[in-house]
């Protein structure tokens, strides 16, 4: 009966967690410890194999705290060293299109005078990493949690070999883009074309290989065009080809692609 209900709420965890935007975790260190006891550690690990096993996860941030005693300046450099100690840990296991931020060090949290905790209970508890995990909204092409530097795979926006020829579902993919980005007004971003991988004697082929002409600079036009033909301002958009230089190692249909990167959020 004990293990029915432990499988149970790990379930039930689990729906909840797919079922939010965010979910916050924290692991809490002894004190000028930068690693974790024995029993810290485990539970570190049970709750990375389970968020690495969630195909939604999308982003994962991780912060460093530490508590108010000691010079500031130790205290975040001793916050980042906790804050790259539990990032390794989720580096090794995470999926391998979960985007893992630089971890940072925040450094000291003061002590609340308001609070119900006891100063002692207060430290220990401020005496932290918090790991942010942020999973993918499937009806949204850039989610919320977008920022400067982001890149995101326009999926379903492909073309036919050797042209800059959409397949089908690509319109209906590039409105929907259209759509965010006239909610979301403070965006620029840029987009990036790609190709399969270019053969020895394709390099020969000007069409395909001068930077400002190849095909991968074509199709990204393709879709800077579209964007601005549908309302979208072109001093928010750039493009540029990458060739073959980026390919996923899948399909080659996929590496016939346009991904999109924030390059600025205006405020």
């Amino acid at each position: 009966m004990k293990n029915w209900l432990i499988i149970f709420s790990f379930i039930f965890c689990c729906s909840s967690i797919i079922a939010q935007k965010e979910i916050k975790f924290s692991t809490y260190f002894k004190t000028n410890k930068t690693n974790l006891r024995l029993s810290d550690f485990s539970r570190l690990t049970r709750y990375i194999d389970s968020i690495s096993k969630l195909k939604n996860v999308g982003k994962i941030k991780v912060f460093g705290y530490c508590d108010d005693v000691g010079e500031e300046a130790n205290n975040l450099m001793l916050s980042q060293k906790r804050s790259e100690f539990v990032s390794q840990q989720i580096k090794v296991k995470a999926n391998k299109q979960t985007v893992l931020f630089s971890p940072v060090g925040k450094g000291e949290l003061p002590i609340d005078d308001e609070s119900d905790f006891s100063v002692s209970e207060q430290r220990k508890k401020n005496r932290r990493v918090d790991i942010i995990v942020y999973f993918n909204d499937k009806n949204q092409i850039i989610d919320d949690y977008h920022e400067k530097g982001d890149k995101i795979i326009l999926d379903n926006v492909l073309f036919q070999g050797g042209k800059t020829v959409f397949l089908p579902r690509t319109d209906f993919v590039l409105h929907k883009l259209v759509k965010e980005l006239k909610e979301k007004k403070k965006l620029h971003i840029q987009l990036q074309g790609h190709i399969n991988e270019l053969k020895p004697q394709q390099m020969a082929d000007s069409t395909l290989y001068r930077p400002e002409d190849n095909l991968s600079t074509r199709r990204a036009k393709k879709v800077y065009d579209f964007l601005i033909s549908n309302g979208i301002d072109k001093e928010r958009l750039s493009y540029i080809g990458f060739e073959g230089k980026f390919p996923l190692d899948t399909y080659p249909q996929y590496n016939r692609r346009v991904e999109i990167e924030i390059t600025d959020i205006k405020e």
